[in-house]
């Protein structure tokens, strides 16, 4: 059976979305722990390259701003905070705290529409924080991915099928194409 590029690619999507799926499903815990704990390692690194470069450009320059001082010490304090502590803590805080940033938001705004398009969706994400945790939302989302991966897969594999029928029936003269013709005389 001759096969196209497409069900190539989608065979690929198949076979890399069941290998995502069976790494995911049964040690999604672990990743989600891992990714977390990189976050944090992160976090820690940009704080204090953040911290670096406003004593160094404090030096030369007097009027550089202090809030760049305190965003670094802010994320280097969350980055040691989410690598020792666990993330159901974590998860919890800071759903908290996008909560109230949210709600805080909402009572500042001016404009009612806006309070409802904009602030509805953070309050529902800040509930799923406190309640699910990271680790929840984290493993439905790479589930989620798993799963498209594979419908993406079966979706070009079912176009790829149905374009090879068409080349097929075209090929055995199966198909008419049915045109009109009228002649204009000049």
């Amino acid at each position: 059976m001759f096969m196209n590029k497409k069900s190539m690619i989608g065979m690929y999507y198949i076979i890399l979305g069941t290998i995502f799926a069976l790494i995911v499903w049964p040690f999604g815990d672990a990743i989600i722990n891992a990714i977390v704990k990189i976050l944090g390692i992160c976090l820690i690194i940009i704080g204090g390259i953040i911290i670096y470069i406003h004593i160094n450009i404090k030096k030369i320059n007097f009027s550089f701003h202090q809030n760049y001082l305190y965003d670094g010490i802010i994320k280097i304090i969350f980055g040691i905070f989410i690598l020792f502590f666990s993330s159901r803590l974590v998860s919890l805080i800071l759903g908290i705290c996008f909560l109230l940033y949210t709600i805080l938001m909402a009572i500042f705004t001016k404009k009612i529409k806006d309070l409802f398009s904009i602030a509805i969706y953070k309050i529902i994400i800040s509930l799923m924080l406190i309640f699910c945790g990271i680790e929840n939302i984290g493993m439905w989302v790479l589930r989620i991915i798993s799963i498209l991966i594979i419908a993406y897969g079966f979706i070009l594999l079912f176009i790829s099928n149905n374009h090879f029928k068409k080349q097929e029936e075209q090929a055995n003269g199966n198909s008419f194409i049915d045109a009109e013709f009228e002649e204009i005389d000049k």
